[in-house]
């Protein structure tokens, strides 16, 4: 999914700007650290399986940012200085 500061919303159409919200919303509730039941009905999801594919979604943007992080921990760009002491 994509976030929703990159769209237009006035371009959007109701359905997709609902699905988006609901996207958003589902995140920051993992964000938050609720647990899926709790994020399910607060998003007025009727199966667990609706909230859990948006709860994973939030999971692999921390994946991505982890490996992220990782590569540049492993490969800085600009090598740091020994320590002589």
């Amino acid at each position: 999914m994509e976030p929703l500061v990159d769209s237009d919303p006035s371009s959007l159409g109701d359905y997709e700007l609902v699905g988006r919200l609901g996207s958003f919303c589902a995140t920051q509730l993992h964000a938050t650290g609720a647990d899926v039941t709790t994020a399910q009905a607060v998003l007025r999801h009727q199966s667990s399986q609706t909230t859990l594919k948006y709860y994973m979604a939030a999971q692999m943007s921390k994946v991505r940012e982890s490996t992220i992080e990782l590569g540049e921990r492993l490969a800085p760009s600009k090598p740091s200085e020994p320590d002589l002491e």
